[in-house]
């Protein structure tokens, strides 16, 4: 009996390593692949149809809209390919970092814990790619939410705010896009279809916030929302994205084809060359989406990057040449207003030059 149930308590023991180790090697595989893929929820609105009886009445029908998160996985951006201008991005990583390790700090001041950031600028420049890969660096879940759908409203606004994980980020993102709602403009108008501006307010820093969360809002023009909405308190971090400078264009371009067979020198060398022709001679609007297009265009092959941009300025000077010609002629058959108009349109040749 004594041999018996000693082996019973050594299969036991050997059960529970077993399950320990099996916990354990859970554990490292989700943070493995935690650190490989972000988690990224998008929203879906569902509508349901509910039979309703009444007695001595025909069965009705009603339509209740629900929202849901759909759950993607995406693999992690690294924070090192969204190109900055120098110091803002260690600077952003630096506050998110003291945001997440404050949570005593601001309970104990009874602050609630929540940390606005807004993003505004041109399209293209990088706003929502750098949410997304500050969440693979972080290993935060990521909510996207867009205002485009008309039957969001206040009740199912709550609930997308209220099901997201403690310690994760919010993305409003392009809150001034065309077909966006327009709780978020400035002036307000009078009607913002199913959300309304005191409720989304409660939402952000009011009774029915949600605590550590990280909640970013992207737009293309800062002066366009409502001021209220984005009063200190609510978005204490502002940074503004412009058209790329020649330092972060050449800076994209060595990233880009830094796995290239070309010596680094010589890679320093043509990326500067690249950044100069694009910012300084290319009439075309810069954003890093597009030079991005341009680069998967040429993605094996730096110098053929380099000739593009130098190809689309010589279209671009071809053009202006064609224009002046027409403008002279003109001016030397045409009367006194064709002429005045001719001058105008050389000035202005001229200033772009």
């Amino acid at each position: 009996m004594y041999r018996l149930f000693q082996s019973e308590a050594r299969m036991k023991e050997r059960l529970f390593e077993l399950m320990k180790r099996g916990r354990a090697a859970k554990k490292k595989h989700q943070q493995q692949r935690c650190s490989e893929h972000t988690s990224v929820y998008m929203p879906k609105t569902v509508t349901q149809y509910h039979e309703t009886t009444t007695p001595g009445r025909q069965p009705s029908h009603v339509q209740r809209v629900q929202q849901q998160w759909i759950l993607r996985e995406k693999p992690s951006r690294p924070l090192e390919t969204v190109v900055l201008p120098p110091g803002a991005r260690e600077r952003l990583v630096a506050d998110v970092d003291d945001f997440l390790s404050s949570e005593r700090w601001y309970v104990n001041r009874g602050l609630p814990w929540h940390r606005g950031y807004l993003l505004h600028g041109l399209p293209g420049t990088g706003k929502t790619s750098l949410v997304f890969a500050l969440a693979g660096h972080f290993k935060l879940p990521l909510y996207t939410i867009r205002l485009s759908d008309e039957r969001l409203d206040d009740e199912g606004l709550h609930w997308l705010f209220s099901n997201t994980q403690r310690r994760s980020i919010i993305l409003l993102d392009d809150v001034d896009a065309p077909g966006a709602n327009a709780v978020f403009r400035e002036p307000a108008p009078e009607s913002t279809g199913n959300l309304s501006v005191s409720s989304t307010l409660s939402l952000l820093d009011g009774v029915t916030a949600v605590d550590g969360r990280l909640i970013f809002l992207t737009c293309r023009d800062k002066l366009s929302l409502n001021p209220t909405l984005i009063r200190p308190g609510r978005f204490d971090v502002l940074m503004r994205f412009d058209a790329p400078s020649k330092e972060q264009i050449a800076a994209y371009y060595k990233h880009f084809y830094a796995e290239c067979d070309v010596a680094d020198d010589e890679l320093w060398k043509m990326a500067n060359s690249f950044a100069a022709i694009a910012v300084d001679v290319d009439k075309m609007p810069k954003s890093m989406a597009a030079l991005q297009a341009l680069f998967i265009a040429n993605k094996d092959d730096p110098a053929a990057a380099l000739e593009a941009m130098q190809s689309r300025v010589t279209q671009q000077k071809s053009k202006r040449v064609s224009a002046l010609g027409g403008a002279l002629t003109r001016s030397r058959s045409g009367g006194e207003t064709e002429q005045r108009d001719a001058v105008t349109k050389l000035e202005t040749i001229e200033a772009n030059e």
